[in-house]
């Protein structure tokens, strides 16, 4: 039903579309995905339609053998399809949008055993994944637009108790430790790569590490957009530590996204900030020979 139009590219190609295209983040970045490639098998394509690249992708290939698994990379909350401008009338998106979407789906459904990839909020229209074959689960995150907001509306045990010993520091073996007792020593990945890509993140400026005595906050710092992203939460009384780097203004008045809030455990615990909601999609599906 759709024509094998998908091809593969390179940084440079991606980077001279990211940057225009709709839906697209921090964690499809050129900087953040090339950070990503130094630790994770990273492959990017382009969809071709008849007027030129019409969406571009990026997948996180596992390989087990034989087989390719297509899971999001650790960390990241967002690793989706981003399109060129949406047409603005309906029946033109409409058919956009089943060729683009249908064309994405259709290629993960041919290269890889199981594929899951969280979408962008900023697309809210998840019919045209399911009308590929795709399965959709909602997600959420929490987010506050300034993040001076945070002061205000954080709840009163938090305020009652504010960091006096915070530190702004790259120790990112320090990090990885309270990262591993968070996990109960299953982290989603090895010490080694953890500060491999943690020193690409640094030299690209787009984290900030603070601490406490026995916590770590990183912010992941989307400057195109102006939002911070708290990437890595570790350790004990992480809250105050993060609202104390609201007081005193380590994020520049940033939005701040929680960086997701999908189980009961964490829900509760970001909403001591009294954040706003926001929902997106995850899709995801297996091999498919016809």
């Amino acid at each position: 039903m759709y024509p094998s139009n998908v091809k593969r590219i390179d940084i440079d190609e991606y980077a001279s579309y990211e940057k225009i295209f709709t839906l697209r983040n921090i964690f499809t970045s050129k900087e953040y995905i090339s950070s990503m490639m130094k630790i994770k098998n990273i492959e990017l394509y382009a969809i071709h339609s008849k007027k030129g690249v019409a969406g571009i992708f990026p997948v996180n290939v596992v390989k087990r053998g034989f087989i390719r698994v297509f899971l999001p990379p650790p960390f990241t909350l967002y690793f989706n399809l981003m399109l060129e401008e949406l047409p603005e009338k309906e029946r033109e998106r409409m058919k956009f949008l089943d060729l683009t979407v249908g064309s994405y789906i259709n290629f993960l459904k041919r290269n890889f055993l199981f594929y899951s990839a969280p979408q962008s909020p900023g697309l809210t229209d998840s019919r045209h994944f399911e009308w590929s074959g795709s399965a959709v689960q909602p997600r959420y995150t929490y987010f506050i637009d300034d993040s001076k907001e945070i002061i205000d509306s954080a709840d009163r045990m938090l305020k009652n108790r504010l960091v006096e010993d915070m530190r702004e520091e790259n120790d990112f073996e320090k990090i990885y430790e309270l990262i591993n007792k968070s996990y109960k020593g299953h982290p989603p990945v090895k010490k080694k790569d953890y500060i491999v890509l943690m020193d690409g993140l640094k030299k690209s400026g787009m984290i900030k590490c603070i601490f406490s005595k026995s916590a770590a906050v990183v912010f992941l710092l989307d400057k195109d957009e102006n939002t911070a992203y708290t990437y890595n939460i570790c350790g004990r009384d992480t809250g105050p530590l993060i609202l104390t780097a609201v007081k005193d203004n380590l994020l520049n008045g940033f939005s701040v996204d929680f960086h997701g809030a999908n189980t009961k455990r964490i829900s509760l615990y970001k909403s001591m900030f009294n954040p706003q909601i926001r929902r997106y999609f995850n899709i995801s599906g297996y091999y498919d020979l016809f």
